[in-house]
C-alpha cells in the first residue's frame, strides 16, 4: 500500500473571499460617507475597517476607538489633547 499525499485544501477559501469583500465594500462606504459628509477621516478607511473588523468602535471625527471593554485609544494628536480637556 502507498502513501497518497492529500491535495492542497483550503476549506477557510470561501469565508476569507466573503471577508475580503466585505473589508472592500466598508472601505468603500466610509471613503464615501467622508465625501458625502465633508469629512476628513482621521486615518485611512483601510486601517478604520480594519479595527472594526477586530471589533473596535472607531469615531470618524477624532480618530478614537474603544475597545469592548470600553477602554479608549486616541491615533491623533488632536485626540490626545481631548484627552487632556478634563
Amino acid at each position: 500500500m502507498t502513501a497518497q499525499l492529500a491535495a492542497n485544501v483550503r476549506p477557510n477559501i470561501y469565508t476569507d473571499f466573503l471577508a475580503r469583500l466585505e473589508f472592500r465594500q466598508r472601505v468603500r462606504e466610509l471613503n464615501e460617507l467622508a465625501v458625502t459628509e465633508g469629512l476628513s477621516l482621521p486615518m485611512p478607511a483601510e486601517w478604520i475597517a480594519t479595527l472594526e473588523a477586530l471589533g473596535y468602535v472607531v469615531d470618524l471625527t477624532t480618530g478614537a476607538w474603544a475597545a469592548t471593554d470600553s477602554v479608549q485609544y486616541w491615533s491623533t494628536e488632536a485626540g490626545s489633547r481631548e484627552t487632556n480637556k478634563g
